[in-house]
């Protein structure tokens, strides 16, 4: 399933789906010169699916124990989808 896996290539790998690159343009880019696959598109989906479930429990924790006093919302697209989220700053009455 997965021939040279490393902490590298799996950094690499959430870089390029974090900038909007697919599971398949991202198995695609890791081919060694001879065209052998070096990170399974399997590989990719397990680190995309993990990338995922961490960033909608970072979503979806509760904030309410704060008192948030302004919300500064910013974003940039990349490419265009519906899965690019906004980046939300707040500044909460205790700093």
């Amino acid at each position: 399933m997965i021939r040279g896996r490393s902490e590298q290539l799996e950094a690499l790998a959430v870089e390029m789906y974090a900038r909007g690159l697919s599971t398949r343009d991202i198995e695609a880019l890791f081919a060694d010169a001879r065209g052998q696959s070096l990170l399974s598109r399997t590989a990719v989906s397990e680190i995309t699916e993990r990338l995922w479930a961490e960033y909608e429990a970072f979503a979806s924790r509760d904030l309410s124990e704060f008192e948030v006093i302004y919300l500064f919302v910013d974003g940039i697209a990349e490419r265009l989808s519906l899965l690019t989220p906004p980046i939300l700053f707040g500044l909460a009455c205790h700093g």
